[in-house]
Order: structure tokens, then C-alpha cells, then sequence
């Protein structure tokens, strides 16, 4: 499934991939994806390469090729997998990780792009920016606003004066697959798609969408509204469309009993 350009990256989804080209994985096969399918996990890991952005812990990691073009990445000392949580860049300590997400929760709040424009020498500005030019967003933006407060434009819970806790903001770049992607994927196994199709997916590609929704799946959640859904098959393609029409359903348009 191509990704859609807007898409930002995810950011363990991300450092694997840079993992695994820093652990002898084919550079122009990713940067050949990222170009041919719209991949920004891909993009990102690319870019991060090029730009000298490795892994600091990468010798605690090695590369197993489980079977033919099946690789997986290992931790030496209980050769377990990595989802890539684990791994560090090795530009993490350049930066104020806490205020590069107030920053970009500022911007996304109404900040002018000129008035950090004028400060790209400060690391922090910089990484914000980086990021915001690869569409990351803030998660949890409807739980904050940005208001004058003392005379300075400040951002806080929203309904309240209380200045927010920068811990609590959240990245779309923190979760480990695409939301929309999952859903899409668990309906279509849910209105008759093969599980084995998606976790042959996860087991052959490592495809964190297919593993979000295997989990989906296998944790027993419910799409409340699956009965405005179909499975058209079109030769040897499919679509999840609105019932007794050919509107093809986004993933965001599943809604899932945790919601």
C-alpha cells in the first residue's frame, strides 16, 4: 500500500530501516522505495544517512537474515527483535527533544513560521523545522491552546490558564504504524480478507501497519460500524467501499470499539 506523501514518518519505523542500512542494508533499495511509493519512514532513514545521522548504539545490533529476503534485527546480548524503540540517533543530543514539540505544538497553534525563521542557528529551532517540513504533527492538539498570558503568547490546557506540562505533547511520529493503514487492513480481514495475506506481510516485510492490525485482530476489537462496509473484488484487486456503492472507505472512516 503506497503512503501518501503528506504522511509524516514514524519514527522507530524510521530508525529501523536506518539500522538496517547501517548494518549493511541496501541504501538504494530504500531510497528506490521511498521515490517509487511515497515511503517517508524510507525518506526519512535515506535522508538521516545522508545527512550523517546514524545509529549510537548500533554495535549492541546485528543483522539476521532469517530466511532468503527475510532480515530481522537483533539485539546481541538476548537476541531479541527491535521494533526500533531502542535505537538512538546519533544527533538526540543535539537537541531539547521537549522543546522541539513545544515548539512545533506552537506553530501548530498559531505561531508565525518568520518569528523561528529568524532563529534556525538554535539546534532546536532547527530540528522543529525539519520536522515540521516532513509533516509531523501534534497528536494531542485539541487538548491545548495558545494564549497571551503575562504578555507572552503561551500554551496551555485548553480552557485553562495552566501552562501544559511539555511531557504530555505528543508527535504522530511516536506511534509505531499508520492508524488509517490498520484500519483499513482490519477491515479487510474482518469482511472476509485473509489473515495469513496480512501476517505474511508482517512476517516477509516487517510491515507495521499489517502488525497493527494482526493486533487489532487478535486483541478482539469490534469495528461498530462495519455493517455500512463491503468486500468488491475486482479481479485480482479489492476494495473496501460503502455498501451498494463504489466509494472506496478510507481507514479513517473505521471506527473501532476502543474508540
Amino acid at each position: 500500500m503506497a503512503l501518501s506523501a503528506q504522511k509524516s514518518y514514524r519514527s522507530n519505523w524510521a530508525k529501523y530501516i536506518l539500522a538496517d542500512i547501517c548494518l549493511g542494508g541496501d541504501v538504494a533499495f530504500y531510497e528506490k522505495f521511498a521515490k517509487e511509493e511515497g515511503d517517508a519512514n524510507s525518506s526519512r532513514a535515506v535522508r538521516w544517512f545522508k545527512q550523517g545521522v546514524l545509529i549510537e548504539n548500533i554495535s549492541q545490533y546485528e543483522r539476521i537474515e532469517l530466511e532468503k529476503h527475510v532480515i530481522r534485527i537483533f539485539r546481541k546480548d538476548n537476541k531479541q527483535p527491535t521494533n526500533g524503540s531502542e535505537l538512538k540517533l546519533t544527533n538526540e543530543k543535539l537537541y531539547n527533544e521537549q522543546h522541539v514539540r513545544y515548539i512545533l505544538a506552537d506553530l501548530c497553534l498559531g505561531a508565525e513560521l518568520t518569528e523561528y525563521q529568524t532563529q534556525f542557528n538554535n539546534p532546536d529551532v532547527q530540528e522543529a523545522l525539519v520536522r515540521r517540513t516532513d509533516h509531523v504533527k501534534v497528536a494531542n492538539l485539541d487538548d491545548l491552546e495558545r494564549i497571551k498570558f503575562n504578555g507572552n503568547w503561551t500554551i496551555v490546557k485548553k480552557g485553562t490558564k495552566t501552562p501544559v506540562d511539555v511531557k504530555i505533547i505528543a508527535l504522530d511520529i511516536d506511534e509505531d504504524f499508520y492508524q488509517e493503514d490498520a484500519r483499513y487492513m482490519f477491515a479487510d480481514m474482518c469482511l472476509g480478507g485473509s489473515t495469513d495475506f496480512y501476517r505474511e506481510i508482517l512476517y516477509k516485510w516487517r510491515d507495521p501497519n499489517a502488525g497493527g492490525a494482526i493486533k487489532m485482530l487478535d486483541d478482539g476489537l469490534k469495528i461498530t460500524n462495519l455493517s455500512l462496509f463491503e468486500r468488491r473484488t475486482y479481479g485480482d484487486k479489492c476494495d473496501i467501499v460503502y455498501k451498494g456503492t463504489t466509494i472506496r472507505i478510507t481507514g479513517n472512516d473505521v471506527k473501532l470499539s476502543i474508540d
